[in-house]
């Protein structure tokens, strides 16, 4: 699995700013073979007014698609799992963190980090012009102290085999069970259980004891296994054990 040191970049990767030795970018072979031939279009680029990014890293499995990603803090680290496809664009400020499970696709999906961490499931789907906003990116300042009173890491955890809707938005301090849909246009201000669809502005569960399938007319296998592990438990609650 060839490690690639940023500072120092083989030509097929399509590198901008100034990364010093620190930063390395990990490719398994399957990864490299998609950049070079087009599979993938990985763009990195340095933004914001630093000198120059210490210490990211970057890993990238079989991904098809686009990923681009703007770094402008230090300490970064970024993953893409195995068969991740779609179009992921992304921007990391203070120390941040993304990870994004294997077999998750994205239409178009916006994610923004500052100070805070965004880790998302297998098998995800992620709908046109979504948003992760996992930090405010600003300071909220208290008027009597004096004092920012929203700096502080922020975390974002989305199951796996989550639906997220076309245009949906999730805030920061967020988590949205496995298997879960929300719908288009919701506003995700709060978590979601497990196997529940959420809708509205801000987004309140409207249905319990549901999933959903890529297949419009038969279950995939992650739902087939949500399915079989909600029947399996009801049978054992109507039949137990004998005292």
């Amino acid at each position: 699995m060839p490690i690639y040191n940023l500072s120092d970049v083989p030509e097929f990767l399509n590198v901008k700013g100034r990364f010093d030795a620190s930063s390395t970018i990990n490719l398994t072979a399957q990864g490299e073979r998609a950049i070079q031939t087009g599979t993938l279009q990985l763009f990195l680029s340095q933004i914001g007014p630093s000198e120059g990014i210490k210490n990211l890293r970057l890993k990238i499995n079989r991904v098809r698609g686009t990923i681009a990603l703007g770094i402008a803090g230090d300490d970064a680290r970024i993953e893409f799992g195995e068969g991740c496809a779609g179009k992921f664009f992304a921007r990391l400020w203070r120390k941040s963190t993304i990870i994004v499970g294997q077999q998750t696709t994205a239409n178009s999906v916006r994610i923004a980090c500052d100070q805070s961490r965004v880790i998302i499931g297998s098998d995800c789907m992620l709908s046109d012009n979504v948003l992760i906003q996992s930090a405010d990116q600003h300071g909220i300042v208290d008027i009597v102290s004096g004092r920012i009173v929203n700096d502080k890491m922020r975390n974002t955890i989305i199951g796996d085999h989550v639906w997220l809707g076309r245009q949906s938005t999730v805030m920061p301090d967020v988590k949205i069970g496995s298997g879960s849909i929300a719908a288009t246009g919701a506003l995700v201000t709060s978590n979601i259980p497990p196997t529940s669809i959420c809708a509205g502005i801000p987004a309140r569960v409207v249905r319990t004891g549901a999933t959903w399938s890529r297949s419009p007319t038969a279950l995939d296998q992650y739902s087939a296994t949500l399915v079989e592990a909600h029947r399996t438990s009801s049978a054992a609650d109507s039949n137990p054990p004998e005292a």
